[in-house]
């Protein structure tokens, strides 16, 4: 991969560049500080997976084994596994944090070569970057044992690899989505944003059939592996059925609501009914019943859209609780504090919310204001093809099942490159304007 050289001296750095350096350093810093200090007890879907990592690692198998078979599904294989890798050397889950704070480096590498190739531009690139760490989630995920971080660092690695000059690029990012998609079975929308990409590109047909096949081989590769760990064919999770069925019941809304899986719910499993099955049995039964409510009531569950898209682009503070041992902290009631001027009732976190919710929102704006710059300029027009392809397909996917504000965390990389144009648009306009004068 041929790497845009950044200058070696400091002092040949433009100014972008050294804010960017600085920010990335200083972040950084209080990432490696955040794990020595903010270590809290994981939750939700971070508590499962650190479990079951643990208890991968204890028996020394490969995820899933024969002592998962029977249960509710199979979660996040490639991350379990992935994890577990630490915990057959240390119980100490300050090493995989640290870990995370490197491949939140690499990630925002990747923001900078993926931004610096599509727009021919460093300093899109450095404005790419400055954005992805002041946004505090990319530090507190650090702290939180979630799919987010190694997802984004394989499938935008092998956005990276496609538009790099590597030789075996194709067969290498084939290898990559798939790997991604055994951490989040949402990577197959990364793959097909970018055949449509490298199609508009006009590559040839056989360089889309590598990337293709290296896909499907690599998911046999990992499904028979998991097939001679548990005597099934997985190569990712099988939570399809699961969230599908809460969107698919006449009390849903398009949010996470459990309440589908208690008594007289479609959702509902006895414990006798539960005890021999499956998980595939498990996923076909919810699989089942979320089809036939969908095809009797399809108005019913296409209403849901509107409120599906703002769950999922309405907030950004799902992971930053990790600073206040994963509390929840509503925003309404941290706005109510605020206009009813009980400064005395927020906490460092609500600010610290505060300031995030807002940065999101610029982001959100600057990224459409982005979109129509390049537009407008009528250049580059592919690479924004491929930016929105990303994000349009990832969200198309994501509004079949149950929606949550995380689910959008694989498209942030696009907010930030696309408000990254906006603002180097107007930096340049700015310094045009100083010359003519």
């Amino acid at each position: 991969m041929k790497i845009m050289k950044l200058p070696s001296k400091w002092k040949n750095l433009n100014i972008l560049e050294k804010i960017t350096l600085i920010t990335v350093f200083s972040i950084t810093v209080f990432q490696i500080i955040s794990v020595f200090v903010w270590v809290s007890p994981q939750t939700s879907d971070s508590k499962r997976y650190l479990l079951q990592a643990m208890q991968t690692a204890e028996r020394n198998s490969f995820y899933p084994d024969k002592t998962n078979v029977i249960t509710d599904y199979i979660v996040a294989p490639g991350y379990i596994n992935y994890l577990s890798l630490f915990f057959r050397i240390t119980n100490d889950i300050r090493v995989p944090m640290i870990f995370n704070v490197f491949l939140t480096l690499f990630f925002g590498f990747l923001v900078y070569y993926i931004a610096g190739k599509l727009f021919s531009s460093r300093n899109v690139g450095c404005v790419a970057v400055i954005f992805m760490y002041l946004l505090v989630t990319n530090s507190s995920e650090v702290l939180s044992f979630r799919t987010e971080t190694l997802y984004n660092v394989l499938t935008y690695a092998a956005v990276a690899v496609v538009l790099s000059n590597i030789k075996g690029k194709f067969f290498i990012a084939g290898a990559l989505f798939a790997m991604a998609n055994s951490v989040r079975p949402l990577a197959i929308t990364f793959l097909g944003a970018i055949l449509l990409f490298l199609f508009v590109k006009k590559i040839k047909i056989r360089h889309m059939v590598k990337m293709t096949a290296m896909f499907l081989c690599t998911v046999v590769l990992i499904g028979t592996a998991g097939y001679i760990s548990c005597g099934k064919f997985v190569y990712a999770s099988t939570t399809g059925g699961i969230n599908l069925i809460m969107s698919a019941n006449d009390a849903a809304d398009g949010s996470y609501d459990e309440t589908v899986f208690q008594k007289g719910n479609p959702g509902y499993l006895s414990k006798e009914q539960k005890s021999g099955m499956t998980f595939k049995d498990r996923n076909d039964f919810y699989m089942e019943q979320s089809v036939k409510w969908i095809l009797e009531n399809p108005l019913s569950y296409i209403k849901q859209i509107p409120n599906k898209l703002f769950i999922m682009y309405g907030s950004e503070n799902y992971s930053v609780t990790a600073y206040n041992s994963f509390s929840e902290r509503p925003i309404s009631q941290i706005l109510k504090n605020l206009v009813s001027l009980n400064f005395d009732r927020l906490l460092f976190l609500d600010y610290m919310i505060i300031a995030n919710q807002l940065l999101y929102i610029i982001l959100l704006l600057f990224a459409v204001l982005g979109t129509v710059t390049v537009i407008r300029r009528k250049e580059n027009r592919s690479s924004l093809f491929l930016l929105s392809m990303i994000m349009v397909t990832g969200t198309a996917m994501t509004l079949v099942t149950n929606m949550s504000p995380r689910y959008h965390n694989p498209y942030l990389p696009v907010l930030y490159i696309l408000s990254a144009v906006f603002v180097c648009e107007l930096r340049d306009k700015r310094n045009q304007k100083r010359t003519a004068i």
